[in-house]
């Protein structure tokens, strides 16, 4: 989670790993562990143009569809703020369908920790 922009310089997330005890991957494929990240403005590469990008996946967005700032959560740009071409992504997004698809840190989850500190921290 971070209020500024996010830079990903390098693979992230493409390790598999055993998957939890009573799910079985769709298809057989290998299991990823569930990540979230939370910031925004994301980017892709340091210093050059990455190779690709392959994303499969859930996408959301806090912000309000009146915002003067538009959120672009599928927004694919290099450092540099170059859009990257689109045949160099890949994206496969899909639906939840079991518990051990869920992200450690969920938006629901966010959301209600920023409630809490807001409560926590109220001048009364």
């Amino acid at each position: 989670m971070t209020n500024l922009s996010l830079h990903i310089g390098d693979d992230f997330n493409v390790v598999s790993m055993a998957p939890p005890s009573g799910y079985v991957p769709p298809g057989g494929a290998a299991f990823y562990p569930p990540s979230s990240l939370f910031s925004p403005e994301l980017r892709y590469g340091v210093g050059s143009n990455p190779l690709g990008i392959e994303f499969s996946g859930q996408v959301g967005s806090t912000a309000r569809d009146d915002s003067d700032e538009p959120i672009r959560p599928l927004d694919t740009k290099t450092t540099s703020g170059a859009t990257i071409s689109a045949s160099s992504v890949t994206m496969n997004l899909s639906k939840i369908s079991h518990p051990a698809e869920l992200p450690p840190i969920t938006m629901k989850n966010w959301l209600i920790v920023v409630e809490e500190m807001g409560r926590e921290y109220a001048n009364d």
